[in-house]
């Protein structure tokens, strides 16, 4: 379950004083959070059981040109499904780059972060708006249910990019691709 009483504890960047400060309060926002975060791990537990996807039991594929996510299990079935690029999270710097102002997230896979800036736009959620955010592992993990939820890709996946940067990506619900 979700704390709604503690704050969540992300700054946004101010171009103005190229510093991060706390964004604006916003119980629009703060709803959204827990109802994304309550739905994503709902279905996320779903597809880990239709699909017997484990941690570390199988392996993870992504095409971005295609915008498709594929995993395989341990004895070889493939399932495969959609995906969004949700952003980038720099451990090192602690800093999440939004997907729809990340330049390698091509169209096939930015339709979600477009919503996400667009739904931002529309209840005036700086979080979401933002270029560049400083947050903790906590907070980027509700934040990646947040954006996935707004995507209409209910479930989340997050995979290194590098010894610095993990990928979060939003993917449908997959499907078994036939042999």
């Amino acid at each position: 379950m979700v704390d709604t009483e503690d704050a969540w504890e992300i700054a946004v960047w101010c171009p103005e004083s190229e510093t991060f400060r706390p964004p604006a309060a916003n119980a629009a926002f703060d709803v959204l959070m827990v109802e994304a975060s309550l739905t994503v791990d709902a279905t996320m537990q779903g597809i880990n059981d239709r699909f017997e996807i484990e941690h570390g039991s199988g392996r993870w594929d992504c095409d971005p040109f295609l915008g498709t996510l594929r995993f395989t299990t341990s004895e070889g079935r493939v399932c495969e499904g959609p995906f969004d690029r949700l952003g980038t999270w720099s451990v090192e710097r602690k800093t999440f780059r939004l997907g729809w102002d990340h330049p390698f997230a091509t169209p096939p896979i930015r339709g979600g972060a477009e919503r996400v800036l667009a739904k931002g736009e529309e209840i005036v959620a700086e979080v979401l708006t933002t270029r560049y955010l400083r947050l903790g592992q906590d907070e980027v993990e509700h934040l990646a249910k947040l954006t996935a939820f707004l995507s209409d890709l209910p479930a989340v996946y997050r995979g290194w990019a590098d010894e610095n940067l993990i990928l979060y990506m939003a993917f449908a619900e997959p499907s078994w691709r036939d042999a």
